[in-house]
């Protein structure tokens, strides 16, 4: 299992701005991507199976613990930044 730490993202929930952290444990596994050139295969970690740990979501300098839509909304956001930066390291 890999980790990315400290996965940050900021919206707008209610008319103020939020902040939600985390950190995201990854799965990987080696996905032939085909011939390139001259008939050499590359070979790719592809990640899934993605989880947050420690999801802390902040609304003007305050936790919030008891919202489970801002929770659900910030981890899908967190999930979708965590895969961006896969994609991009890649």
């Amino acid at each position: 299992m890999k980790k990315i730490e400290d996965i940050t993202v900021t919206f707008i929930w209610g008319g103020k701005e939020a902040t939600a952290f985390a950190n995201v444990i990854y799965k990987t596994h080696r996905v032939d991507i085909g011939p390139q050139g001259h008939r050499e295969h590359y070979m790719a970690d592809v990640p899934y199976d993605m989880d947050l740990e420690k999801v802390e979501v902040m609304i003007d300098g305050k936790v919030v613990k008891d919202d489970e839509n801002l929770r659900e909304f910030a981890s899908q956001l967190l999930l979708e930044e965590a895969d961006y930066q896969l994609c991009e390291a890649a």
